[in-house]
């Protein structure tokens, strides 16, 4: 598959992607020059239909794709998975770009939120892959603001909020973060108006979505109720300055799972936002880290997070 097209208006880019097949015919990809997430969305779409066409036996590994922008390597995960593994409920993307999963009269709600330059579509596959154990759970994944990023340079892609620099997260005041926690809140409104209560609802997210559903999730004023959890992966706790944590989030189970290897957001972030909740009185957060694993996710780490979202909404595995 080849693609041909000016990135950012600046320059003409090539970008060539093979698919092949292993013994087990799931189809691998092999990146033969940088590819950008946009890019990429268009290949997995490929690869699915692949599978449904090939797939033989399940598979429960995960692949990483990587992107490069502008020189800054960020990787992040797509499941590679047979037809089978996956779930066979269709989800709806809206006009707005949110996929919705699960049913009409569902009793408990997760929200999940991509990372820098993804899209929703970045984690179905994750949704699809644990939504068996999850039958009466609406599943949400909403689409960032489509917005410039000083970081690559101004470039317009997918973000919940602006980054500066790749240095020390502490001091990056994440111009745009209070718009999308709006974009989360009326999501939250809308799905408490419904009639799920904040008790059975998780916001969670990878990267700089896990970063949004901390500040988010952890900073509700509008109700009495705590949220059942809220679930960071590979992310951090953004704009500390301005971060206060409301009488609902001290009692919010926080679960934060994070690489030891992530070059883009480094384990000493991590575990100064589990350092930083728990002094302010963040009363159950937990952390757990993977040896060797970057800004990505494997099957062990998925698992983790299905198990976290099924113990904080009470669902018998």
């Amino acid at each position: 598959l080849t693609s041909t097209g000016q990135t950012s208006g600046r320059t003409s880019s090539t970008h060539r992607v093979s698919l092949e097949l292993s013994e087990s015919d799931v189809p691998r990809i092999k990146l033969t020059t940088p590819i950008d997430n946009m890019v990429f969305s268009g290949v997995r779409r490929l690869c699915e239909l692949s599978r449904v066409l090939t797939a033989r036996s399940p598979v429960t590994s995960y692949g990483r794709r990587q992107s490069r922008l502008l020189g800054l390597t960020a990787i992040t995960s797509t499941a590679v998975m047979s037809s089978q593994s996956l779930s066979s409920a269709a989800g709806h993307f809206s006009d707005n770009g949110t996929l919705t999963y699960g049913p009409e009269d569902a009793t408990s709600l997760i929200v999940f939120l991509h990372g820098l330059g993804d899209t929703c579509h970045g984690w179905d596959d994750f949704v699809r892959y644990i939504q068996p154990r999850f039958p009466n759970t609406r599943f949400i994944l909403p689409t960032a603001p489509h917005q410039p990023v000083t970081l690559n340079m101004g470039m317009k892609m997918p973000s919940w909020y602006d980054i500066v620099g790749g240095g020390d997260r502490e001091k990056e005041t994440c111009a745009g973060i209070e718009d999308s926690q709006k974009i989360v809140n009326d999501i939250l409104d809308a799905e408490f108006a419904k009639g799920i209560a904040p008790s059975n609802t998780v916001v969670g997210g990878f990267s700089q979505g896990g970063a949004l559903s901390l500040w988010t999730g952890l900073q509700r004023t509008d109700t009495e109720v705590p949220l059942a959890g809220v679930l960071c992966m590979s992310g951090y706790l953004p704009h500390p300055a301005g971060f206060a944590l409301t009488a609902t989030g001290k009692q919010t189970p926080v679960k934060i799972l994070h690489g030891e290897a992530d070059p883009m957001v480094p384990l000493s972030a991590a575990r100064k936002t589990h350092a930083t909740l728990a002094d302010k009185g963040v009363a159950n957060i937990d952390m757990k880290t993977y040896p060797g694993l970057a800004h990505s996710a494997h099957l062990e780490e998925i698992e983790d997070a299905a198990t976290f979202l099924a113990t904080v909404l009470k669902i018998q595995e």
